[in-house]
């Protein structure tokens, strides 16, 4: 199982990214390995809100439609948003946005150990997860 990150969906949507092949190339190797791709409905909509400033309506809406049918939708649960806080107290040196502190809670309660992500912020805080592509291309078995 791998946790999906508004930073990669957005990369594999926008060409001109830098990460896009890296995360392009990621998305073809977990689905040819059967993983089972997961996200909050938070990480989302953020990621519907970003793509409808950087990209546009259409391209939002395009990316939501083809994306749904794909991803397994965990809900975020009210434990998930108590560690979340004291995640945010914990690294307050951090600039981990909400969104970010529940994705490492409910990954953590779901033993999710891979982070789809080119965002730092899966790599600084110390969930022991692998962020791919960040932290390289070979995915642990799952």
């Amino acid at each position: 199982m791998s946790f999906g990150d508004s930073s990669f969906f957005f990369a594999v949507v926008d060409a001109d990214d830098c990460w896009h092949n890296e995360c392009v190339a990621l998305l073809k190797e977990l689905k040819s390995g059967g993983w089972n791709l997961v996200t909050t409905l938070l990480v989302l909509a953020e990621t519907h809100a970003l793509l409808v400033r950087r990209l546009g309506y259409s391209v939002a809406l395009k990316w939501l439609q083809t994306v749904l049918p794909h991803l397994t939708i965990v809900p975020v649960e009210p434990p998930d948003l108590d560690k979340a806080l004291g995640i945010l107290e914990r690294y307050s040196d951090k600039d981990f946005s909400l969104t970010d502190a529940i994705s490492f809670a409910v990954m953590e309660r779901l033993g999710i150990k891979l982070a789809l992500a080119v965002d730092r912020h899966f790599v600084e805080y110390a969930g022991n997860f692998f962020v791919a592509p960040l932290m390289g291309k070979a995915l642990p078995s799952e």
